[in-house]
């Protein structure tokens, strides 16, 4: 009998990977039904969560996570039937699927990962980064093009150059993708041999400069900080990992999206300005608990139209006019001091945290997975600052994706 090469399960796996990251152009050019998408798949992998509960009971890690969760969503709506802004059960229901399904696909897809070998995930990685070396280097062609001629593909200019946004809707939805194909190229390493980890690095190389393409200032940024961890991590094999660097590593994050916060929330009179500005003004008006799901900042409370934007006269800001709302959901932190106060807060800090321990802790066996999880990790903390990067698809399938990197045998968390 022949060798496998493919298991069922690994098939799955893979197929729902690249639909995931193929999700922004699905909706664009094929069908907006594949907005849903992210969904499903988070309710599918709720469930695959749920039933391991169901038949292998809780570890310590399921116990914070389930505690966290359940205290984020109680006082959530506390908030709403306090604050009587929203106390629609659908937008409130809506928002908190919003605000969570990212803890969702993470604990689903380690939960299904579980059960796959070595062999498997490698199969798995080295697929997605085939597929990703073509669409890279589709790219990277076009970006070399627009650094010469105005194309379809450009877009505003910067430092006398044209941004690209190759198929994306705008240089900043392209510049997401990268946060997927740099954390699949990284993880890449740990199963390349010889040959294949020069080719491996060549479009590691080709991905950042096309990154750089989009001329976004976090662009330039991650590129720099990859580079810095990929000659710490790769080349010099100096790092040993303790998790009080996470706490620096928090810190020089914020240091690093100061720029971003000042562009966006402090010298321009933006959405997103005036979404930190009330998002404090509601914390402070309805402190502990904020106003609740649904109330201030995400899509849904534009969806429902917030009375909040009416009081606050957010309804004749440009961009979160009823009906118009292109800026609708363009910020984070300020939806989730606005919506869930100062306890709400605290717990959803609190679920980032034992989360990103928990991959931490789960990849420290392998130098190359803690640097995929460090590198995305600043990626996300920095783009949260000025972004809902959170609340993304393309931040869930990385989420979805990450349990890849963790390559050894599992451990208990303690």
């Amino acid at each position: 009998m022949g060798e496998i090469r493919f298991t069922a399960k690994e098939i799955i796996f893979t197929l729902c990977s690249i639909v995931f990251f193929f999700q922004q152009y699905l909706e664009l050019y094929v069908s907006s039904y594949f907005s849903y998408y992210d969904e499903i798949i988070s309710i599918i992998m709720l469930a695959v969560y749920l039933i391991k509960i169901i038949r292998k009971g809780l570890d310590s890690f399921d116990k914070y996570f389930i505690v966290l969760l359940l205290c984020f969503t109680l006082f959530g709506i506390i908030g709403n039937f306090t604050a009587k802004i929203q106390e629609n059960w659908k937008p409130i229901l809506i928002d908190w699927f919003l605000c969570i399904k990212i803890f969702f696909i993470f604990v689903g897809s380690f939960t299904f990962l579980k059960s796959f070998s070595y062999t498997e995930k490698e199969r798995i990685v080295k697929r997605l980064s085939y597929l990703l070396y073509i669409f890279i280097s589709i790219a990277f062609i076009f970006a070399v093009i627009n650094l010469f001629y105005k194309t379809s593909m450009s877009s505003d200019p910067r430092y006398g150059l044209y941004s690209f946004r190759f198929i994306s809707m705008n240089p900043g939805m392209f510049s997401y993708t990268f946060y997927f194909i740099m954390f699949i190229f990284t993880i890449n390493i740990l199963y390349c041999k010889d040959f294949s980890k020069k080719v491996n690095l060549f479009f590691i190389i080709i991905a950042l400069l096309t990154w750089i393409s989009t001329l976004r200032t976090k662009a330039f940024i991650f590129a720099i900080v990859y580079l810095f961890l990929y000659f710490i991590f790769v080349i010099k094999k100096l790092f040993k990992f303790n998790f009080i660097y996470l706490i620096l590593i928090i810190a020089i994050s914020i240091y690093i999206g100061y720029d971003q916060y000042l562009f966006y929330y402090v010298e321009n009179d933006t959405a997103r300005a005036k979404f930190l500005e009330y998002g404090f003004v509601n914390f402070n008006a309805y402190f502990p608990l904020g106003s609740g799901f649904g109330t201030f900042g995400t899509s849904v409370a534009f969806d429902y139209y917030s009375q909040l934007y009416y009081n606050y006269g957010m309804n004749l800001v440009h961009g979160l006019e009823p009906g118009i709302g292109g800026f609708s959901s363009d910020t984070f932190w300020p939806a989730i001091i606005g919506q869930f106060g100062l306890i709400g807060l605290l717990f959803y800090l609190g679920l980032l945290f034992i989360v990103f321990k928990f991959m931490f802790k789960e990849s420290k066996y392998e130098k190359i997975g803690i640097f995929s999880i460090l590198f995305i990790f600043i990626c996300f903390i920095v783009a949260s600052l000025a972004t809902s990067v959170f609340f993304h698809p393309i931040t869930l399938s990385v989420f979805f994706v990450i349990p890849l990197a963790f390559n050894k045998k599992e451990v208990t968390i303690q």
